[in-house]
């Protein structure tokens, strides 16, 4: 698991409505990962494994495509920054999220 270097999203500048971090996280691969959604006084706000970084990303950040099942809570508001790291495989995006 040190193969991967982390991804850290944190916008300085722009709007202070939570729309940077949306923006922002369009910069996030398309790959397995585990990510972390922060508020600004570092405390973690989600803590997921997933299939895909970006899209799930969007989904919580209220910028969800059609394809998205169900409608999930926008994190905009609470988020800060994310941090994620790309895994090669779901056994290990389990032991990094554990």
């Amino acid at each position: 698991m040190t193969g991967t270097p982390n991804i850290l999203i944190e916008p300085t500048d722009g709007p202070t409505d939570g729309s940077g971090i949306a923006d922002a996280a369009r910069a996030l691969p398309a790959r397995s990962g585990v990510i972390a959604f922060e508020q600004p006084d570092a405390s973690t706000v989600l803590l997921a494994a997933t299939g895909d970084l970006r899209r799930f990303a969007l989904t919580r950040l209220g910028q969800s495509d059609d394809t998205t099942p169900a409608r999930r809570e926008d994190l905009r508001p609470v988020t800060a920054r994310l941090r994620a790291r790309v895994v090669g495989s779901s056994f290990e995006g389990d032991a990094l999220y554990l």
